[in-house]
């Protein structure tokens, strides 16, 4: 518990409170993000879609591309019209399905992190574009406030669910992680 709350307390510092200048500022958490990609990157051998081992690094890696992605939101303003930028929209969205269906090595998975970044920022920027308008409408707003109260609970509900199965419905460990206990191998 404890390191935990170091850490937080430190990657707090590190990207907003011991950098005075703005510059620094902004591209701290840039270049925090590149240092937890490029350490995920040499450790992994196959993939970078890690858990237990380094999950971590990616986790930060994306905490810190989401910091810089809000920072440069912050700061930058894009004057196009409508229908350039629901061009661009449209496009950046089929780049990252492109690379969400090429994701199968690690190059390939750090362009689709570079893309999913790439799409927050323009999609957040304006909201000039059809896209970005279309996500701004009441039902996706709410769709979003119930999809962060998931990703934020999610964690407890499955432990439970664990505590469940191994505890009072007695079965092993792999049929918690591979129902039917058989074998991710294909």
């Amino acid at each position: 518990g404890y390191c935990m709350i170091y850490f937080r307390v430190v990657q707090y510092k590190l990207s907003f409170g011991v950098f005075v200048g703005k510059r620094i500022q902004i591209w701290s958490p840039f270049f925090i993000c590149i240092g937890c990609y490029s350490a995920l990157y040499f450790l992994c051998d196959d993939t970078l879609l890690v858990g237990a081992d380094y999950g971590i690094l990616r986790c930060c890696g994306g905490f810190y591309a989401g910091v810089f992605v809000y920072q440069m939101y912050k700061r930058v303003n894009i004057q196009l019209n409508a229908i350039a930028f629901s061009l661009i929209e449209v496009v950046v969205l089929i780049g990252c399905y492109y690379s969400i269906s090429i994701a199968d090595t690690k190059d390939n998975q750090l362009l689709s992190f570079l893309m999913f970044s790439v799409a927050v920022f323009l999609l957040a920027i304006q909201e000039k574009g059809i896209v970005s308008r279309a996500l701004n409408n009441k039902p996706f707003r709410f769709i979003g406030k119930l999809s962060y109260s998931i990703y934020m609970t999610h964690a407890i509900v499955a432990s439970v669910w664990a505590l469940v199965y191994i505890y009072i419905l007695k079965l092993p460990v792999q049929e918690i992680i591979l129902p039917g206990g058989g074998s991710n191998k294909r």
